[in-house]
């Protein structure tokens, strides 16, 4: 399959653009760049088996439970938290998002709770996934969450609460 520039989703309108863009996503355009039509395709091809497996642990599970992120939030302004910048990989936040990411890929709603703070008073987030287009599941039990754990009255350590 042939190539073109700038990916197969953004073409050349996009390459007048990517100034206004996150930095981040900018290059993400330029790494791709020399992807074509077949590179598509398979990547679709292995996304699907990606959510199939994916699908398959709600055979078991009504939702799964676990850590939104590894690490603590980093400054809003900083591309990438401290140890991560600058590392040469095709997805870079990748590494600092290996709970998000793969349901990003799977295409399964997942939705983000508070449920503590660190020692250095920043929030610890959880992160609830339900099967394929069960939103309403997942919202309903964040909703039942934040019922008897009321996170927007609490303010983090460091603001004196």
């Amino acid at each position: 399959m042939g190539r073109r520039p700038r990916g197969i989703a953004y073409g050349k309108a996009l390459e007048q653009q990517l100034d206004q863009l996150d930095p981040g996503f900018a290059e993400l355009i330029r790494r791709s760049a020399c992807y074509g039509l077949g590179d598509y395709l398979q990547a679709m091809q292995q996304r699907a088996a990606f959510a199939n497996q994916v699908h398959a642990l709600f055979e078991d599970y009504d939702l799964l439970i676990m850590p939104t992120l590894p690490i603590l939030p980093f400054a809003a302004d900083d591309v990438a938290p401290a140890g991560y910048a600058g590392q040469d990989s095709a997805l870079p936040w990748a590494r600092w998002t290996p709970f998000t990411y793969p349901f990003n890929i799977s295409g399964n709603p997942a939705a983000n709770l508070p449920c503590g703070w660190s020692t250095e008073g920043l929030p610890i987030g959880l992160q609830v996934v339900g099967p394929r287009f069960a939103d309403a599941h997942v919202l309903q039990f964040c909703a039942a969450v934040e019922a008897i754990a009321p996170w927007d009255q609490r303010l983090p350590p460091m603001l004196g609460r």
